[in-house]
């Protein structure tokens, strides 16, 4: 997988843990063949009571998933983390699952409808 961590949480020594955490379970959750796939981008951002939050985009070659935003506390729970990983990845294979089907009726409909003969079943 892609990693970019903001330079601000690799400065942090309680943030880089937990982010560097937090991708290692990413990865476990998407499994090595589409690991080489996915993109992570890791930010620092402030909530609007400035507080510092952790911000995840997730990619891959057919799209994004929204922007996720962890509080500190949130990275420190690996089973909570694990739950969050998971829904993110399943978000990013539902936007992959589109992109593909979406690409498959446009093929299908640029092309003339086969019939029996085409397989030698007549």
């Amino acid at each position: 997988m892609k990693t970019t961590i903001d330079p601000f949480i690799d400065a942090d020594p309680l943030l880089r843990p937990l982010v560097k955490n937090a991708n290692e379970i990413l990865e476990k959750s998407i499994g090595p063949a589409s690991s080489p796939l996915v993109t992570a981008e890791w930010k620092l951002v402030s909530d609007p009571q400035k507080r510092s939050l952790v911000q995840l985009q997730l990619s891959d070659f057919t799209g994004s998933v929204p922007p996720a935003a962890f509080a500190p506390d949130e990275l420190r729970s690996d089973w909570h983390t694990k739950g969050r990983m998971l829904r993110l990845w399943g978000d990013l294979l539902q936007v992959r699952s589109h992109q593909q089907l979406e690409g498959l009726l446009k093929w299908s409909s640029e092309h003339p409808k086969w019939s029996s003969t085409d397989f030698g079943t007549e």
